[in-house]
């Protein structure tokens, strides 16, 4: 109530009873208010107005308007002020509350009540109870809204019912049966009874259900008191009749309010039980989406009721509920989905949280499990599908455990329900269901069925069962499954098998276990409608029992179970159990011991492997595999180049013929469907495998059987048409795998795929993969199992078979152990000459090769040798190879298929002895044919014929100028250019090649060399950014212009791609083999013909050097070599004889000679020393008076001299005595050396080294001739004395044993040689005949040395540019020593080291093969045959780190040498050994370890990792495999290629010789594919190999280290000249050097056209010096035979 606006005192009560008396008796007007009755203005707030003023303007004889008018502003009032006797104006309007009155009317009256009760509620007295009477008997439903507020308001929302609190809740009630009879027709009664409860349609809101049902909550909250348990138990049933009645969530929240309210704030009356677990069942019946989220969960409210004394009652009353089915009532409802629903979350569910549960309810699980079995007999499927789920849910619960007791009632439970589902007919849907078993996956949880929820049950039973938390009777539940064993899938019915087979129920210690076992074959195996992982169990099973009782009762199963089992085989369209039962008849052959079985098994496994993908039903199939194949092939092919392409700069780079395209290595691999390949690969595998079974066996008669089925079948022309070679390519598989022991024992191979992988083979590899580890998964989980292994245990090394082989000497061809080669061989030559298909042609001719290098397996098939020798090469000299092939692969072009035919022919070459000499000769011209055009073919053609130098030297020289001739047509391809300049290095040293050479048939060796070397600056032109470095003949400028040198010798298609460090290391490497030639063939060359090819050869270098470019720094080496080699065989370095050595007065030679002393006196030695072009000339005096030593030191080398002044010399005395030294000079000292070292060795106790693993013994006896083509080739001729080997020397023989000092080492003379020169030194005592003739065998014949060599030794050529200079001498200080000390330091020589390491048997770590001490005999023969071995302690040369003064890294070492080259071989088992103090063998690895390339003599058994020996510069491995080993004896034999000879066991043992290299260094060398070489070859030829992998490793290293460029130390002598020079020379204008420079290369370029220039004096020598140089040709001007 608001205070009075007028601050007036308050007016006395009498004055107040007369206002309202004289309101009364007011004429009433139209105008008088409200406001204005109850005098506003003059009333005290504080004081009650009295409500009475206003019922005349509210009475009845007012119209209806204007008292709603006068009503609603006093019902205003009424919020604001406090007035009394408001029943009077209730009364007043009560008329307006009849029906007859409008809505609007009557609102107002209810707004009137509203606003009193919200005003005056306080002060409403009697009021207040006479508007609920009003409103319990008002019957207008029409204003039920504004009813429900007054009433609403009355109570204060359910707070307050004082007054009326009798009967207000049957009001309620009352208002719900009225609300309830708009109730529409889609309820929860109607979805309970019709089970429709998943759909989205939802009933209406029930009008004012919600309100009443909120206003009877509160009121049951606050009052709960006041009610008796009837009226408790009508509200209950009221709710329970409206949730049957609605549908919308917002009524069933609101009932589960009240039941919530109902069990928290009093108790369910047990009258009320029923009704109340029916809303709860209801509401759990609803989905969620019919349950607000805010709403109460009926799981709380059920946890508080189960809180409450009545718990016990409520889960028997479900349960009972449960069997009952159907509510009380008129209008029963089914809730047994419900109530089982809360009984299963009640006992064992998640979603009621309670300590102790059954503490409270005091059921225990299996009166529940009773009644839901009880249930179940109902025959309702949604019930029986709900009690299933409620099962899944007890067996999942963690916590709960299930009895036995329980197991029993749930599996009755199950075969109730198994009952039911074969007493129907099943919907298609159930059964697909029922297939799901026991793997779930396509479940989505929206099935809710009874097949749903049974597959569920099962598949979570299951679960636990395979996880071993299974606690019930496993046979239960198996009879459940067999029940239903039509319906189950491939799983199910598997676990079926495997329990009953767990069982022992297929093994003979249960009875009638064949008939049971055959009852199984006839149920789940013969129909093939079975599902097919059914059938691979059944075969599985089958195969088990066989293997387990194959030594009893193999005779019953073969016949009762296998022979069934297979009969249908052939025609079996399912790959799988096609496979599984070729493996079955595999396991009964091996064991079979009836000849009908066997036959008849043999039979069926031979039909099985026929093809039929060219049936009908199977072509069009395998036509679009194999397209898919063929495409898949292409496109990976053209995308990806083979690991060998990628590898190799040349195969990547260079441009090649119109013909030529690389040879794809393999096939890409397509993985192939096993149920799209041939039918006929698994037959194929099985008798593969039964193949290798019989081998290992004693049965020789089914082994020959099996063995010719599969040569027959192998050869088969039925099987040509097989798209991808099918059974074919499996049985070529296991032939191409069958090896040899030396005593021709077979055996297989294991399965080395490498590059020749193919599409069927690799399907097989799977396939007996897959058996291998079933086989280990049998042992491990198989009935008769020995316990697990790994797959890997099951590898082991390849057995020989103990009865079979492969020859027999002098035995016939009815022996059935020997198997027929020869019938393996023709099948080879038929598949290569018919077979159509590409993939078995590959296949053979890829692993052919392997096969022919194990000569022991071919030694009883000689004919079919040469069979296939002559039809390869027939192919290759009619060009028809494999013309029968028509599907070959798109990315693979037929003239490159020759290559593996040459393949082949290398492995042949291996077998000479077997043919005649036309017959090797045929061998080489197939080689040679294949050099006519750069093909894939041409660089094995190039390495082969490497091995037919060795091999066939007889035929190679018969067309050794053809293929010179060749060679020089295609030496500008650089993929092959780098092959032929190593051919012509290793030819060089194998003079017995070209021994009958005239003068011009040398000249095309020099050609190949200089057209490359032509070629590549040819091509370099093109690119002008690329610069060579030159070599200037002024004195400015000492170091080339470019610093690496070798960049214009690189083939274009390097410069086009990104120079990587092999490719700049291949291009260095060639361009320096091109130089090598032509100084190693020059020297070969007869020294009387030498000087003719000088001008050829310094024409054609002066044309390769750039058009206005000086001379490059190789060419000038080259020519310098030239002039160095056209006139003598000297040595590049001088060796210091002891004459000199006394002369200049050496105090290493000890006290001078009688007399000697006198005659010299006091002399002092003086030196000079003068530089001009590119020599510097030294000139020493002697102690003995007019004796000179002059030594010439140039880039090629350095000549020493001496020299004796024959005119007379004014001296107090004369020299008598020095005359014996200058007649020192004419003896031989090779002679007298090798005389004195024969009478050391025979003096010695032992040879030396003997326990180093080394012999030294002469193996060729002197006069012997040679024993075969490769002897021959390696005979020795004398060697010149003035050479430090001659070049004469055969490849494969050491040379003769020479004195020390004459082999370079620098060792001091022994003391008879010292004895016996000072003999010759002191004064003749005698002339007696004896000491004559001791003397006489050391006079030389005449010496071939040309005075020529001595003047192009002290002119200025080859720096002809200019005249002599008058240059004074270098100063004699400390300077210059040192220069010319550094110069010394440079070997004229090009040195290499190179490691030999032995590797033993079973050796594989790095100390295991460093600590060898010693090899195998031929181990011995091949180190003897490497080099010579000469003593360490004492050399004043190179030794390549060994020490040689205290023999820390062994007394000996070998050396080998010829004119250019020098080589040490740092052997590992010569060097000392002390694992006590050196476990690592560090001090070996110290020097091996840094070694370039290493030579691995490979005896451990298996292959050597490149890895084994660790270290930085570990580049190239020469791996030498002893391979096939002779076991004959030496005997005499006749054959027509040569005369009768000895046999040596060299000849013919024969060894694999292959390259291992770093991943990033390209192919050199002959063996890039490992080569079989015989024993007597094989020193010379890894010799070379060697040698060439050391070169090219220095030259990697190089390049690797940033230096990016190899210097030759001839090339680094003459830059060190060039800086002697420069730092004493008087300058010259470098324009003016570099014109002239340029005159004479531009010169050069003019070619053979200019050789007939206007030359003024060609005959004087020093007239052509001094010509002009711009005026001659550079050509004639270099030419030095023109002036000498």
């Amino acid at each position: 109530m608001s205070s009075n606006p007028h601050n007036q005192a308050a007016p006395s009560s009498s004055s107040t009873s007369n206002r309202w008396l004289s309101n009364i008796l007011r004429p009433r007007a139209s105008s008088v208010t409200v406001e204005s009755c109850l005098n506003l203005q003059n009333s005290d707030p504080t004081v009650p107005l009295d409500a009475r003023t206003v019922v005349s303007l509210v009475s009845s004889t007012l119209p209806l308007s204007a008292r709603c008018k006068h009503l609603r502003t006093f019902s205003d009032l009424c919020r604001s002020y406090k007035f009394t006797h408001l029943d009077n104006v209730f009364f007043a309007v009560k008329d307006i509350l009849e029906p007859t009155a409008s809505r609007e009317a009557r609102h107002c009256v209810f707004e009137f009540m509203i606003a009193c009760i919200d005003g005056q509620y306080d002060e409403l007295g009697m009021a207040r109870v006479t508007f609920y009477n009003s409103m319990r008997d008002y019957d207008n439903w029409e204003d039920f809204s504004d009813l429900y507020r007054v009433v609403f308001s009355l109570c204060k929302g359910g707070r307050d019912i004082s007054g009326f609190e009798k009967n207000i809740g049957k009001l309620l009630i009352q208002w719900l049966a009225v609300s309830l009879k708009q109730a529409p027709a889609t309820n929860v009664r109607t979805m309970l009874k019709s089970r429709q409860l998943s759909s989205p349609q939802q009933g209406s809101m029930i009008p004012y259900l919600s309100d009443i049902l909120h206003l009877l909550t509160m009121i049951a909250k606050f009052n709960f008191a006041m009610f008796e348990e009837s009226e408790v138990t009508r509200m209950i049933e009221a709710a329970r009749m409206a949730l049957f009645s609605s549908g919308h969530p917002k009524d069933i929240k609101t009932c589960l309010a009240f039941a919530d309210v109902v069990v928290r704030y009093r108790f369910v009356p047990f009258d009320a039980l029923v009704p109340f677990l029916d809303i709860l069942c209801a509401t759990a019946m609803l989905p969620d989406r019919m349950i607000p989220d805010k709403a109460e969960s009926p799981w709380s409210i059920l946890t508080n009721l189960l809180r409450s004394h009545c718990a016990h009652n409520a889960i028997l009353t479900l349960c009972k509920m449960i069997t009952n089915s159907t509510t009380s009532g008129a209008d029963p409802i089914n809730l047994t989905d419900g109530a089982i629903t809360i009984l299963s979350e009640t006992a064992w569910g998640s979603k009621v949280k309670l300590k102790n549960m059954t503490e409270l309810y005091q059921v225990p699980d299996a009166v529940i499990l009773m009644y839901l079995r009880r249930s179940t007999l109902q025959n309702d499927d949604l019930v029986a599908a709900k009690i299933l789920k409620s099962l899944k849910m007890l067996i999942e619960d963690e916590e709960t455990t299930v009895a036995l007791l329980e197991w029993d009632i749930i599996w009755d439970i199950c075969d109730i329900v198994t009952r039911k589902l074969l007493s129907i007919d099943l919907p298609d849907q159930d059964k697909q269901v029922l297939g799901w078993f026991p793997i779930i996956g396509n479940d989505d949880g929206s099935g809710t069925g009874m097949v749903h929820e049974f597959v569920r049950f099962l598949s979570s039973v299951y679960a636990k069962y395979v996880q071993g938390l299974y606690a019930g009777p496993t046979h239960r539940m198996m009879t459940v499954l067999y029940s239903l064993r039509r319906y189950l899938s491939a799983d199910a019915a598997n676990a079926l098998l495997t329990y009953y087979e767990s069982e022992h129920m297929f093994l003979p210690s249960t009875d009638d276990w064949i008939e049971y076992l055959s009852d199984v074959v006839r149920t789940f195996f013969i129909p093939t409608t079975i599902d097919r992982k059914v059938r691979l169990r059944v075969l599985s099973i089958v195969t088990d029992v066989c293997t387990a009782i194959r030594d009893v009762y193999s005779s019953e199963m073969n016949r009762e179970i296998v022979l069934p089992m297979v009969a249908g085989v052939d025609e079996e369209m399912d790959s799988v159990i096609r496979q599984k039962a070729v493996d079955l008849i595999v396991i009964a052959l091996a064991d079979c011991d009836e000849e009908a079985v066997f036959d008849c098994l043999l039979d069926t496994l031979r039909t099985c492997t026929q093809c039929k993908c060219a049936e009908p039903n199977t072509l069009e199939a395998n036509t679009v595999g194999e397209r898919r194949v063929s495409a898949l092939r292409r496109s990976q092919s053209q995308s990806q180049p083979s690991p060998r392409e990628r590898l190799s700069p040349a195969a990547e780079q260079i441009p090649r013929s119109s013909t030529a395209t690389p040879i794809v290595s393999s096939s890409p691999v397509i993985p192939i469907d096993i149920n799209h390949c041939c039918t006929g690969v698994p037959a194929m595998c099985g008798l593969v495998e039964l193949f290798e079974k019989y081998l290992l066996g004693t049965d020789i008669r089914a082994c020959a059987r099996v063995f010719n089925t599969l040569t027959d079948l192998a050869s088969a022309a039925a099987d040509f048409q097989c798209p991808l070679g099918g059974s074919q390519i499996i049985a070529f598989d296991i032939l191409l795998r069958l090896r040899c022991s030396p005593d021709h024992r077979i055996y297989v191979k294991h399965d080395d795929l490498g590059d020749e992988c193919n599409n069927v083979i690799m399907l097989a590899r799977r396939i007996k993969d897959i058996k291998r580890q079933e086989r280990i998964n049998r042992s491990e989980t198989g009935m008769l199992g020995s316990g697990p292994r790994n797959i890997k245990d099951d590898i082991r090394p390849p057995l020989p078979s103990p009865l079979m082989v492969s020859y027999v000497e002098g035995a016939d061809g009815t022996d059935e152990k020997i198997l027929p080669i020869d019938d393996m061989l023709d099948a080879y030559i038929t598949i290569l000459s018919r077979s159509p298909t590409w993939d078995p042609v590959i296949y053979v001719l890829k692993r052919l090769p392997r096969q022919l290098s194990n000569k022991h397996m071919f030694c009883g098939a000689s004919k079919t040798i040469e069979k296939l020798r002559k039809q390869l090469v027939t192919w290759i000299t009619t060009k028809k190879f494999l013309d029968n092939v028509v599907n070959l692969p798109v990315s693979i072009k037929r003239n490159d298929l020759v290559v593996h035919a040459y393949n082949i022919m290398v492995v042949l070459i291996s077998y000479r002895r077997l043919f005649k000499k036309q017959n090797q000769d045929e061998i080489v011209f197939a080689f040679y044919i294949g050099l006519n055009q750069v093909t894939a073919a041409t660089k094995p053609c190039i390495n082969a014929l490497t091995v037919c130098c060795h091999e066939l030297p007889l035929s190679v020289t018969k067309m050794l100028n053809e293929i010179l001739h060749c060679m020089s047509k295609i030496i500008s391809y650089s993929n092959v250019s780098v092959h032929i300049l190593e051919f012509l290095s290793g030819l060089a040293r194998l003079p017995m090649l070209y021994a009958n050479f005239t003068s011009d048939m040398y000249k095309p060796v020099f050609a190949i060399a200089l057209n490359y070397l032509q070629h590549t600056q040819s091509q370099a032109a093109v690119s002008p950014s690329v610069a060579a470095p030159i070599i200037t003949t002024g004195t400015g400028g000492s170091t080339p212009t470019t610093p690496q040198q070798s960049a214009h010798r690189e083939p274009p298609s390097l410069m086009a791609g990104t120079h990587t460090v092999s490719q700049r290391a291949l291009s260095q490497y060639v361009l320096i083999m091109a130089y090598l030639v032509i100084t190693v063939w020059f020297t070969a060359v007869p020294l009387r013909e030498r000087r003719k090819h000088v001008s050829f050869i310094i024409q054609r270098l002066l044309s390769a050097n750039p058009v206005g470019r000086p001379i490059d720094e190789q060419t000038f080496t080259c020519i310098d070599m030239l002039s160095r080699f056209s006139f003598a065989d000297v040595s590049l370095a001088p060796e210091k004889s002891l004459v000199s050595r006394i002369l200049m007065g050496d105090p290493a030679t000890g006290p001078n000679p009688t007399g000697v002393n006198s005659a010299m006196g006091d002399v002092r030695l003086s030196a000079r020393t003068w530089v001009y072009g590119h020599t510097l000339l030294t000139l020493k005096t002697a102690k003995a008076l007019g004796w000179v030593e002059v030594t010439i030191r140039r880039p090629s080398g350095t000549v020493s001299m001496m020299c004796n002044i024959e005119n007379r010399i004014k001296s107090g005395a004369i020299d008598y005595k020095t005359l014996p030294a200058f007649l020192m000079m004419q003896y031989t000292p090779d002679l007298m050396a090798s005389q004195m070292l024969t009478q050391g060795e025979t003096e010695a106790a032992a040879p030396p080294g003997s326990g180093l693993g080394i012999i030294f013994e002469d193996e060729t006896a002197e006069g012997e001739e040679s024993a075969t083509p490769a002897a021959a080739a390696a005979a020795v001729a004398v060697t010149d004395s003035s050479t430090t080997a001659a070049p004469e020397m055969a490849e494969g023989q050491p040379p003769p044993t020479r004195s020390p000092v004459e082999s370079g080492s620098g060792t001091p003379a022994s003391p008879e040689r010292e004895r016996i020169i000072r003999q010759v030194l002191s004064e003749p005592t005698g002339d007696t005949p004896s000491q004559s003739s001791s003397v006489n065998h050391l006079r030389r014949t005449e010496q071939s040395l040309d005075p020529g060599f001595l003047y192009l030794q002290l002119s200025n050529y080859p720096d002809m540019v200019r005249a002599m200079e008058m240059v004074p001498p270098l100063p004699d200080d400390d300077a210059t020593a040192r220069s010319i000390a550094n110069l010394d330091r440079i070997p004229v020589v090009d040195f290499h080291k190179i490691g030999v390491l032995y590797v033993g048997k079973g050796q594989r770590t790095e100390v295991e093969i460093l600590a060898n001490t010693h090899g195998s005999p031929d181990y011995v023969k091949f180190l003897n045959s490497l080099g010579n071995i000469e003593p360490l302690q004492g050399r004043i040369d190179n030794t390549g780190g060994l020490d040689r003064e205290m023999n820390i890294d062994g007394k000996y070492a070998y050396f080998w040498r010829d004119d250019v080259t020098q080589m040490i071989f740092h052997v590992a088992t010569m060097m000392p050994t002390n694992l006590q103090h050196d476990p690592q063998c560090s001090l070996k690895k110290r020097h091996i370890g840094n070694d370039y390339v290493s030579i691995v003599y490979n005896d451990s058994g298996g292959d050597y990792a490149f890895g084994t020996l660790p270290g930085q510069f570990n580049f190239i491995n020469i791996v030498v495999t002893p391979h096939s080993v002779s076991n004959e004896q030496p005997a005499l034999v006749q054959n027509s290629a040569s005369r009768s000879r000895p046999i040596a066991g060299q000849e013919n043992t024969f060894f694999k010789v292959e390259m291992q290299r770093r991943p990033d260094m390209p192919e050199i060398g002959p063996i890039i594919e490992p080569k079989l070489v015989s024993g007597q070859s094989l020193p010379g030829f890894v010799r070379q190999i060697a040698l060439h992998a050391n070169i090219f490793a220095q030259v990697f290293q190089s390049g690797i280290s940033g230096r990016h460029e190899y210097l030759s130390h001839w090339r680094e002598r003459l830059r060190q000249i060039r800086r002697i020079r420069d730092r004493v020379a008087k300058p010259v204008p470098v324009a003016a050097a570099s014109a002239s420079a340029a005159s004479a290369s531009a010169a050069a370029s003019a070619g053979a056209s200019n050789s007939g220039a206007n030359i003024t004096n060609t005959t004087n020598a020093a007239s052509a010096a001094t010509v002009t140089p711009t005026s001659i040709p550079a050509e004639l001007l270099l030419d030095f035979t023109r002036f000498t």
